[in-house]
């Protein structure tokens, strides 16, 4: 496929009619008469008479080149998220709280590029760039049939509905503690059961019926170098049920996902340590009104905070929003947490949070916290609450997200996962505002 460009060498044009002209010019639509594209630039009024004579003249015809002889089209995207961020944390214990966070950072910057060849073939890559590191968010080539489409590379696999949510339209400013201890890549506390996988997938939907599957690695991430044990894959399978409402959009979608990861705690275990994740969930859309409601758990081998007993945590995100006008959104969210004996610090579910220092464990005499050997500050229970507003400046595409929430972390573990007995708690408070802008 060749795209066409046509520029001026003409001092007198203006450089945003230049720009304008680039893009005007450079299209794999191109007219077979120049000077009839030029004519029509005039009738809408991007050309006055002068500069399309002169543009006439002196323009130069110049191709650019696709190597693919199937191509069809090419699809350029973007994604600025410019944030700030001013977090706290209130540690009960006598180590005093850790400094608090109060800047600007540029969250997410995103470039991508699609391309649809014939035959309903296309491939997609997507680069993100976080905390002044590029990684790939998407790396796939696709291939659609009748109700679906196959799937072969890097993506997120179906588990988490606010995970599986774009970044770009999720409701809140950042994803809730319990979404981010499911999905993240996995620690000595974070599950890591869903987020981004490399392997083969299928999705599709059939009349209200929808259903998805994946065999990946065995293992979170993308690279085959990831640390950790490579040598089994992993599965998921997802199943959805949507119910018309009265309305144009009004609609009840339920849902399960599942997934399963032989080597999903295999760093944190002294041999090979399953990951077993399921998540419920509905989202109602209904008017102004949206309603999603999830559940997250896992079992995971070895899981306990000392690594001898398997561990079951679990957690729950609540997300009503309300549009007051058509620009404006009112978004509240519950998150629960339950560790099971496995536990989180902070800064796993508060992005950014600096964690309380670690505090001295014997855990020889009745679990008191005495003087013998420093650990983490792991948590096994938490709750977080979110309010905040979205203004859609121009609609999704510029957008201004704003929120505050308050997040309560208690029974701080020691390290054979029990619970300190002096009430160890932390509060973390986090206000945070972002604009959006995508191409």
């Amino acid at each position: 496929m060749k795209l066409k460009c046509y520029t001026t060498k003409l001092k007198t044009l203006k450089f945003v009619s230049i720009l304008g002209l680039g893009f005007l010019f450079c299209s794999p639509y191109a007219v077979a008469s120049d000077q009839a594209l030029i004519d029509v630039l005039v009738k809408n009024g991007y050309l006055t008479e002068t500069q399309a004579e002169a543009l006439s003249k002196e323009a130069e015809d110049i191709e650019f080149s696709i190597k693919g002889k199937k191509v069809e089209k090419v699809q350029f995207s973007g994604r600025l998220h410019i944030q700030y961020d001013n977090i706290s944390v209130d540690d009960d214990t006598s180590g005093g709280d850790p400094s608090a966070v109060n800047s600007f950072i540029l969250r997410r910057l995103y470039l991508g590029a699609k391309v649809n060849l014939k035959n309903d073939w296309s491939g997609t890559i997507i680069t993100r760039f976080n905390d002044n590191e590029a990684d790939l968010d998407k790396a796939y080539i696709a291939k659609k049939f009748d109700d679906g489409e196959f799937k072969f590379g890097l993506r997120k696999v179906n588990f988490g509905y606010e995970e599986g949510t774009s970044s770009s339209k999720i409701k809140a400013v950042e994803r809730s503690l319990v979404t981010r201890y499911f999905n993240e890549s996995p620690n000595s506390r974070r599950v890591g059961i869903g987020g981004r996988h490399t392997g083969a997938y299928v999705d599709g939907t059939w009349n209200d019926f929808g259903y998805g599957a994946g065999i990946t690695n065995g293992y979170h991430g993308g690279d085959d170098n990831e640390s950790g044990s490579n040598n089994e894959l992993g599965f998921y399978g997802n199943a959805f049920y949507t119910i018309p409402l009265q309305g144009k959009k009004n609609k009840i979608e339920t849902g399960l996902n599942l997934g399963y990861q032989p080597e999903g705690n295999t760093d944190n275990s002294d041999s090979k340590a399953a990951v077993v994740g399921y998540n419920p969930y509905v989202a109602v859309n209904y008017d102004r009104f949206r309603l999603v409601g999830e559940f997250l758990g896992a079992h995971v081998e070895d899981g306990r905070r000392g690594g001898s007993d398997d561990a079951d945590p679990f957690g729950f995100n609540i997300i009503p929003s309300y549009k007051v006008t058509d620009d404006v959104e009112l978004v509240f969210r519950y998150s629960y947490f339950d560790g099971d004996g496995r536990g989180m610090r902070i800064s796993d579910g508060i992005r950014r949070a600096n964690n309380p220092d670690d505090v001295e464990d014997d855990i020889d005499d009745d679990n008191d916290p005495l003087t013998s050997d420093p650990i983490d500050a792991f948590y096994d229970m938490a709750q977080a609450f979110y309010f905040g507003f979205n203004w859609y400046i121009e609609g999704n595409d510029v957008k201004l997200s704003v929120g505050y929430e308050y997040a309560d972390f208690s029974d701080r573990l020691n390290a054979a996962g029990s619970t300190f007995s002096g009430g160890e708690d932390a509060e973390a408070h986090a206000f945070r505002a972002r604009l959006q802008l995508l191409f």
